[in-house]
């Protein structure tokens, strides 16, 4: 078994079905044992900052694919390369937003930005929001996710806990 090193990020991504229902649900948490670097916890706060402007806006009866454009937008202008900007990136914003959740772990709505991607978000439906930043070659991770469901005037959280990145 690996030891974690100090100051290398934990990215945690649970995603538990109910054994009776069979419904997923879907939460990542990222953590950093000891002193935090500088770095990581800028790029912390931009994952956060994405994450919460994500949750903030996600309303029905709207484009799915409009917030991963959102998201891009926002880390493309902090200097990240994204999917969108670099299809083939291991660095930067390298996954979608988020996905529709069930009795599959990945369902629609899909967040995709494709020209056939016509999926809305509509009220009751069950998403996630996970916008990540990954350097690799630096050993630096962050990914923030909760599953949400939709209501009339914006979305809740069915995730509990706190997302900074001491554990």
């Amino acid at each position: 078994m690996r030891r974690c090193a100090e100051g290398v990020p934990i990215v945690l991504d649970i995603f538990p079905a109910d054994k009776a229902s069979g419904y997923f649900s879907d939460v990542t948490r990222t953590f950093c044992v000891g002193e935090i670097p500088d770095d990581l916890r800028r790029i912390h706060g931009h994952v956060l900052e994405a994450f919460q402007s994500a949750r903030d806006a996600m309303r029905p009866g709207t484009s799915a694919s409009s917030y991963q454009a959102m998201v891009c937008d926002f880390f493309e202008a902090r200097g990240y390369p994204t999917i969108r900007s670099n299809p083939g990136t291991q660095d930067g914003y390298v996954h979608g937003l988020g996905h529709g959740v069930g009795l599959d772990i990945h369902e629609k709505p899909s967040f995709a930005l494709t020209p056939s991607n016509r999926d809305m978000i509509e009220e009751s439906d069950v998403v996630t929001i996970e916008p990540g930043l990954y350097v690799p070659d630096r050993e630096l991770g962050v990914r923030i996710e909760d599953t949400f469901v939709v209501r009339a005037d914006g979305v809740e959280s069915l995730c509990r806990g706190a997302y900074g990145l001491e554990p």
